[in-house]
């Protein structure tokens, strides 16, 4: 059987802000607000390669073979670096 693969959607801080400042509902608004603090706070907290490779990824929109470049290392390391960080992410925002 064939395994699906199921892509999530990433959606940057500055969208999610855009849409929290002109949604209708003020409590909304405001755990939107409050959710974006918390990622940024453990987006700084995440070591600076994996920081590095989140911010290029889905900020910048940049393939893993650019993120290696800007990063100076492989892609596949790229790859490494922002898999360990969502993982981290998902962990710390639950």
């Amino acid at each position: 059987m064939a395994r699906r693969r199921i892509r999530r959607r990433e959606v940057g801080l500055e969208a999610a802000a855009h849409v929290a400042a002109e949604g209708p509902d003020p409590a909304v608004r405001a755990g939107l607000l409050a959710d974006a603090d918390r990622v940024r706070e453990a987006l700084a907290r995440l070591p600076e390669k994996q920081r590095l490779a989140v911010t290029l990824r889905v900020y910048q929109g940049l393939s893993y073979k650019e993120v290696g470049a800007v990063a100076g290392c492989s892609e596949g390391a790229a790859r490494v670096h922002y898999h360990f960080a969502m993982k981290r992410l998902r962990e710390w925002l639950q």
